[in-house]
């Protein structure tokens, strides 16, 4: 029997190039090797290491350069990082843990390892969800007004001519000895 090797999976760069992601014994040992991470790690303490490793854009980058081969493709490392900004690293995190999965040789470890990341990723994207609302939230209790009138003083400060500037305050227009402004 003929074993059909399943299709890598795979995330585009930031310039289109797909890059196939696929987690081999070699990959693991270069990875482990160059940059001090055990993939067969990741697992541990309710997938926290994976979680750390997919939420850092550069660690991540910096390991898929190693599995993706992007060394033997002529392009360095700084170069590969440079292709991750935007979508790219969400992708790519995706892909990655896809790819993780089905590094593992048994089933059943597969299906326990694919629960696990699905509630990792839940709870990344309530964490995500609850900064976004603390954000929107600081927006709408800003004082617009404050903003406004700060922006129009700074607006005015400027237009006034240096030479024309009060020597007491810095501020006013009056000459210095009928400015009231003390220093």
């Amino acid at each position: 029997m003929i074993a059909v090797e399943k299709q890598p999976h795979s995330f585009a760069d930031s310039q289109g190039r797909v890059w196939p992601i696929r987690i081999t014994v070699k990959s693991v040992r270069d990875v482990k090797l160059q940059k001090g991470i055990d993939l067969r790690e990741l697992v541990n303490d309710e997938c926290k290491p994976f979680l750390t490793l997919i939420s850092d854009a550069v660690a991540l980058a910096e390991t898929l350069y190693i599995v993706c081969g992007a060394e033997a493709h002529g392009i360095s490392e700084d170069e590969f990082c440079d292709l991750f900004h935007g979508d790219v690293s969400e992708n790519a995190a995706n892909a990655f843990g896809a790819a993780f999965v089905d590094f593992f040789p048994n089933p059943q470890l597969r299906k326990s390892i694919t629960d696990l990341l699905g509630l990792v990723r839940e709870l990344r994207d309530e964490i995500v969800e609850a900064a976004s609302t603390k954000v929107t939230e600081a927006i709408k209790l800003t004082d617009k007004a404050s903003i406004v009138k700060s922006i129009e003083q700074q607006a005015s400060s400027e237009s006034i001519p240096t030479q024309d500037r009060c020597e007491n305050c810095s501020g006013c227009s009056t000459p210095g000895s009928k400015c009231t402004v003390k220093r």
